[in-house]
């Protein structure tokens, strides 16, 4: 199934794979007979993501207004099908950039004043092998990218090609910077309230 957009989740699953009920769940089962869950989960339910948005919005204001990039771009990192939050959150939180926007919101609007441009802010997700050469045309017209969306096990190999981005930043490239976190850096803790 490698190299297979799924626009939408759904509708994606719904025309690759069978309905077979489990337990009072609903799961699909792809041709491959791999179980994928499809429950709904509710990101914006959780105590942490209000914190995480908070973050992302916050990250997005300091580069254009702080560090005077020309633009934006977010990326996630393609998570494997178990890990439901970080699969949540990555559509959450692009409904979040563009309500927020339209509603004339924080980091969009202050005070009823605009000050970002919603076409400033673009997204992207990646799978985590091809981060570093992403992050290299991201950044290009001294544009910065935000890494707002990436499982605890990537973690380690994204900071990497963070670091190794900015400490060799080529001319006319903007930053790397991040925005995530796991529910033990929120909460002390590895699971979900």
């Amino acid at each position: 199934m490698r190299g297979i957009t799924i626009v939408s989740f759904a509708l994606g699953c719904s025309n690759l794979c069978d309905k077979q009920p489990l337990n009072g769940i609903q799961y699909f089962i792809d041709r491959f007979g791999v179980f994928c869950p499809l429950e709904a989960v509710n990101v914006r339910a959780t105590h942490w993501y209000p914190f995480y948005r908070h973050t992302v919005f916050q990250m997005i204001q300091s580069c254009i207004t702080d560090d005077y990039a020309e633009g934006v771009v977010l990326i996630g990192i393609q998570p494997t099908i178990d890990r439901a939050m970080t699969c949540a959150e990555w559509p959450s939180i692009q409904e979040d950039v563009r309500e927020a926007f339209t509603e004339q919101k924080y980091p969009f609007y202050q005070g009823g004043v605009k000050k970002l441009e919603f076409e400033k802010i673009t997204f992207k997700r990646v799978e985590l092998q091809d981060l570093g050469a992403e992050i290299h045309v991201s950044t290009m017209r001294n544009k910065f990218a935000i890494i707002a969306s990436c499982c605890d096990t990537d973690f380690d190999a994204a900071a990497t090609a963070m670091q190794v981005h900015n400490k060799a930043t080529p001319e006319g490239h903007g930053k790397v910077r991040r925005a995530w976190a796991t529910a033990e850096d929120m909460y002390g803790r590895g699971s979900h309230p």
